[in-house]
């Protein structure tokens, strides 16, 4: 039964791996934090296994070709490639070593070795190693996942492993259990052996683990989907439950296509045997009628003048004379191939053949069940091989006897055999049309060399009992080959191909059949489009299944991420806000509704630039403009009224969102008035700091402008000389300038005024920084490189830059401090595709530490030790490069760090150039 069910079985193979394929590439969604599978390569593996399966459906329904087998072969072996692939890279993912391609360099020239058996070598060979190989790989590769972190759930390690075990049984039935081959082990172990063993062939149990690969897999994208905090166990159970109710959808599905595709199949089937009933029935008639169109011998018989020559003791000339012209006539008539008369002995007195070579006359045929039956007083019909002519024929014989005895005595038999030629004729119109006597022997045939061939093996007892009856002559009545012959579904084999037959009584012969067989039949057609039909329904039903649970499962992140976000942003401190592209409020969070100072209601109704204040409106045009130039968020700060009362600093960050070609804009707000007061109370602490390291040499440059004023007043109070006071004079001015410059650099260092911004060229900011720090640098030996091209100016607080810039100069010179080589590169330049003004410090101290780099400028962070690592063991309290990291953090720009250990250390602080607006619009 499964044997002829391998087309709807192969149908149920090919859709449980296309059901897979369905499952990996829709359940499954990349993620970029966990080291997922690649579930692609399962999921493509899935989807051409499938087509490949689905391929020898067709093959199985409509007949196969070399063509078409290669077709196969190529598809088999893509399908086993993505195999590998999938356990090759997942290993890799999962950190599991390295698995280069060029293993398959390896497998390649091993698998093409197959071709030298063929297709059939090669898919042998191919099912072995990919097919097997692969199928183990990706087993252990699932159950070393089932163990990974990312699998917390108990369900979905299970889930997992069960996938493993079906693969692993999916593995061996298809590497071990292969077509049958000449050479081994094909030759031992193929699917013929293994159908005969176990009377299920072996794409069902393939199929079957496919099945319940492609569900453990999808039931692990469910739960795995399901898993997170926000999916209450309510959910939970109702993913469970359409879980449940889509296996229940499919395997109903298959049952029901089965049904109906059995039915069609035994629909069409009965059709057929119908039909092949009413043409047996006229191959029936056609022997009938030529059976009876020589029954016309029991005119002759029956005719008075036969029985009263019979009755003589012996037949005079004339009698013998009147009945040979009598048989004569009746040959002719009848188109007997012989006529002729027997006497109670069963010798031949006359025939028609008398003047032939093969004459029957004086012959006995006491023998023969035809004579024996005649001689009862019944008519009869036998079929046999003439014992005389050697050729076979039909003999109808009737008793003689006369009309008026009561006793109806038997004179003789008269016989007339009958010719088979128009009868073979016939039967050479149809392929496959026999004429069976009781024993089974093929008595006439539309194959004229099966003729005296049996339909089944005869024992030996049999074949004694025939050539005991001469009926068929001596034999040796071989078999012609009939296989698999199951009189129960009235079908059987002939050289390896499957016919339909029929076997009809002849009535007019006890116990012989007129055997009629098709090989031509539309039932694998049939059950070829009923299977068309449902692959169409099993498509769309398993896409609608995988779909609908990937549109719940989106649904239900959806919400839960809703949930999150809810959270999340009304959480929060800091003020959300979404605008349009027009700058209408879409939505804002509590937090900025408290910033601002109004009710929800009055926040959607309002504009973006409608909620700051007149003096803020100009500064977050710029921004928004530059958002919309740049595609980048842009921040800035303002001061602003707080809605209870004061004032506070707001640190704002605008946010382009581009949704469908339209731009939108979250606006992030913080209120950073402690965090800004803090930061100047540091600034301050650290300008304080560096002035104090200053000290030393701003006091050595006015103890110099000083000495110059003294020496030069005493020259000229002590000179007459008027020239020579002009000039001392003139010296003491431009000293006392001098003087009043470094007293200037010093008050604007040490200043508080960190809001007021300019236009500064950085050029003149770090010369006026390396001049007050030329003293320091001279006493440590330090060499100044300097590489400073023209740049734009930039917008900032030229005290807070001179500070940062300092502060990372100091940080140079102490670590530099000590070392044979102190050399200070500054470069200075501009990037006008990126409208970047960047400064750089470059010096030869002994580098950062790796492991330092990511927090160097953190508050607190120094390797100077608690007592400092100077000739001054000033402590290092790590502020400095800390408040450098502010104040260009502040000022929009960005300030990086490279180094290695033992080669130095470059700092470069980039910072936006100033550019013009255009005219408003």
């Amino acid at each position: 039964m499964f044997a002829e069910q391998l087309d709807f079985i192969t149908f149920f193979y090919g859709a449980a791996f296309v059901l897979l394929g369905a499952v990996c590439l829709a359940l499954f969604r990349p993620s970029p934090d966990r080291p997922s599978l690649s579930w692609l390569g399962l999921g493509l593996f899935g989807i051409v296994h499938g087509i490949h399966e689905w391929l020898a459906m067709v093959a199985v329904c409509l007949g196969d070709t070399p063509a078409f087998r290669s077709v196969r072969l190529a598809v088999l072996f893509l399908s086993f490639f993505f195999l590998v692939e999938f356990a090759r890279a997942g290993w890799e993912r999962l950190g599991g070593g390295r698995c280069p391609r060029w293993l398959y360099a390896v497998l390649l020239p091993v698998v093409s070795l197959g071709l030298l058996g063929g297709t059939r070598g090669a898919e042998i060979v191919m099912r072995t190693i990919l097919g097997l190989g692969g199928a183990l790989g990706a087993a252990a590769l699932l159950s070393r996942y089932s163990r990974h972190r990312d699998v917390t759930s108990f369900l979905s390690g299970w889930s997992l492993r069960v996938a493993a075990a079906a693969l692993i049984l999916y593995g061996l039935t298809t590497g071990l259990v292969v077509p049958p081959a000449a050479f081994l082990p094909a030759r031992v172990l193929n699917a013929d052996v293994f159908l005969s063993a176990v009377g299920v062939p072996i794409q069902f149990f393939r199929g079957l683990f496919a099945f319940i690969l492609a569900a453990s897999i999808a039931f692990f994208a469910i739960w795995q989907n399901v898993r997170s905090v926000f999916f209450a166990q309510r959910q939970r159970r109702r993913a469970v439950f359409f879980f449940v109710i889509a296996i229940g959808a499919v395997a109903v599905f298959f049952f029901s296509a089965y049904q109906v595709v059995l039915f069609h199949s035994q629909r069409a089937r009965l059709d057929e045997t119908r039909a092949r009933r009413l043409k047996t029935q006229l191959f029936v008639q056609v022997v009938e009628t030529t059976i009876d169109r020589v029954r016309g011998i029991e005119a002759f018989a029956r005719h008075p003048q036969v029985a009263d020559a019979m009755a003589q003791p012996a037949l005079s000339a004339a009698h013998l004379a009147t009945i040979n012209e009598r048989l004569d006539r009746y040959r002719n008539a009848l188109l007997a191939d012989v006529c002729y008369l027997m006497d109670r002995a069963g010798m031949t007195v006359a025939s028609s053949n008398r003047d032939s070579p093969k004459s029957f006359v004086g012959k006995g045929y006491s023998f023969r069940p035809y004579f024996q039956k005649a001689l009862e007083g019944e008519p009869a019909v036998y079929l046999a091989k003439g014992v005389t002519s050697g050729e076979r024929g039909f003999y109808v014989s009737f008793p003689v006897v006369r009309a008026a005895d009561p006793d109806g005595f038997v004179l003789g038999v008269a016989v007339a055999k009958g010719r088979l030629d128009d009868l073979s004729l016939q039967f050479r119109s149809r392929p496959y049309v026999f004429l069976l006597s009781p024993e089974g022997v093929i008595f006439v045939s539309s194959r004229p060399d099966w003729v005296f061939r049996t339909i089944r093996p005869l024992s030996e007892t049999q074949k004694e009992t025939l050539r005991s009856s001469m009926q068929f002559g001596s034999g040796p009545w071989e078999a012609a080959g009939f296989d698999d012959f199951d009189a129960t579904r009235s079908t059987l084999t002939i050289r390896g191909q499957r016919h339909s037959f029929v076997r009809v009584p002849v009535p007019s012969l006890p116990g012989w059949t007129l055997l009629f067989m098709e090989a031509a039949t539309q039932i694998p057609s049939v059950r070829f489009v009923i299977i068309l039909i449902f692959v169409g329904f099993f498509l769309i039903l398993s896409i609608a299944i995988v779909f609908l649970f990937r549109f719940w499962l989106d649904a239900v992140q959806i919400s839960s991420s809703e949930v999150l976000y809810e959270g999340l942003v009304e959480g929060i401190k800091d003020g959300i806000e979404l605008y349009d592209h027009s700058g209408r409020c879409l939505s804002v969070n509590s937090a900025g509704l408290a910033m601002m100072g109004r009710s929800r209601e009055e926040a959607l109704e309002s504009d973006l630039l409608g909620q700051w204040p007149p003096g803020s409106r100009e500064k977050l045009s710029g921004v928004l403009e530059r958002v919309t130039q740049t595609g980048r968020p842009q921040g800035f700060e303002a001061e602003v009224p707080r809605p209870g009362g004061g004032q506070m600093v707001k640190a704002v960050t605008i946010i382009p969102l581009r949704i469908a070609a339209a731009p939108f804009f979250i606006v992030h707000s913080r209120d950073v008035t402690t965090e800004r007061r803090s930061q100047q109370q540091l600034l301050q602490h650290s300008k304080m700091s560096t002035v104090g390291a200053l000290a030393t040499g701003v006091a050595h440059e006015f103890n110099n402008v000083l000495e110059v004023i003294l020496g030069r007043a005493e020259l000229a109070h002590a000179s007459a000389d008027l020239r020579a006071k002009s000039d001392a004079l003139q010296a003491i001015i431009d000293i006392a300038r001098r003087g009043s410059w470094v007293a200037k650099s010093l008050l604007d260092f040490s200043g508080s005024k960190a809001d007021k911004r300019g236009l500064v060229d950085l050029k003149d900011v770090i010369k006026q920084v390396l001049m007050l720090l030329e003293t320091m640098l001279k006493e440590q030996r330090i060499e100044v490189v300097t590489q400073m091209r023209e740049a734009p100016r930039v917008a900032c607080n030229a005290a807070q830059m001179a500070q940062a810039f300092s502060n990372i100069i100091v940080n140079a010179r102490d670590a530099m401090r000590g070392l044979p080589e102190r050399r200070l590169t500054i470069s200075l330049g501009s990037d006008l595709e990126t409208k970047t003004v960047r400064a750089c410090f470059t010096d030869t101290g002994p580098g950062i530490r790796e492991d330092m780099q990511d927090k160097i400028f953190d508050p607190f962070i120094t390797s100077k030790g608690i007592l400092g690592g100077g000739d001054d063991r000033a402590p290092g309290m790590g502020l400095g490069l800390f408040v450098a990291y502010g104040i260009v953090k502040q000022h929009g720009g960005e300030i990086t760090v490279t180094s290695q250990p033992g080669k130095g250390a470059s700092f470069c602080v980039t910072l936006p150039m100033f550019m013009e607006r255009g005219p408003e619009r």
